[in-house]
């Protein structure tokens, strides 16, 4: 506990109050001051920095993303006239673009993490990644943004698209496709293989 409120009253501008704070600790006496590294900060901010590195590539703006020590992400811009930082409001789009700039993120870092087994050292194992309308409220240049980075990001990639999204991302990936097939939606716990659709696939 910081300390207690000890008298309060009107601010000058009157659209506030002024606090009289009675402090819990004499801090004028304290003769030991340590400070304490929090633990993980070191990988947060190569994660902060990975995204951003993708998110960069994707995003058409100048918007920046902030992760905090619980792992949740901020956009944030700069206001205008300064280089201040403030938040930035987020659309279904950009939120579906920051959050596969995310978890692109953490597969490449998970790809980079060295394992120490006895004197051998080993590189990270490669993660499939799966994807479900990875594409789904972003715009015809954000989705082109996010076909153009997914075969960097895992070594097996494995998603869903409805057919309007796939329309654009085909033009960015389709030669990189190995396999490709059409679904069809009996009910909303049932989908069946219909055909496979051998028109993208990859031509040796």
């Amino acid at each position: 506990m910081v300390g207690t409120v000890d008298d309060m009253s009107d601010s000058n501008d009157g659209l506030s109050y002024l606090l009289k704070i009675k402090l819990a600790t004499d801090f004028g006496k304290l003769g030991d001051v340590r400070v304490i590294a929090r633990n993980g900060q070191e990988e947060q901010k190569k994660l902060e920095n990975k995204v951003n590195e993708i998110f960069s590539r994707m995003y058409s703006g100048t918007r920046v993303l902030k992760i905090d020590d619980k792992y949740r992400t901020t956009l944030y811009t700069k206001a205008e006239g300064s280089d201040e930082l403030v938040t930035s409001g987020e659309s279904e789009g950009l939120i579906r673009v920051k959050n596969f700039a995310f978890i692109a993120g953490l597969v490449d870092l998970a790809k980079e993490q060295k394992i120490q087994i006895g004197d051998k050292e080993m590189k990270g194992e490669s993660y499939p990644l799966i994807l479900d309308a990875p594409f789904s409220n972003a715009d015809e240049i954000h989705i082109k943004n996010i076909a153009r980075e997914l075969p960097g990001v895992a070594e097996q990639v494995i998603m869903f698209v409805m057919e309007k999204d796939w329309r654009y991302a085909k033009e960015v990936i389709e030669g990189k496709v190995a396999k490709s097939y059409v679904l069809e939606k009996h009910s909303d716990t049932y989908s069946e293989i219909i055909k496979e659709d051998t028109k993208c696939q990859i031509t040796e």
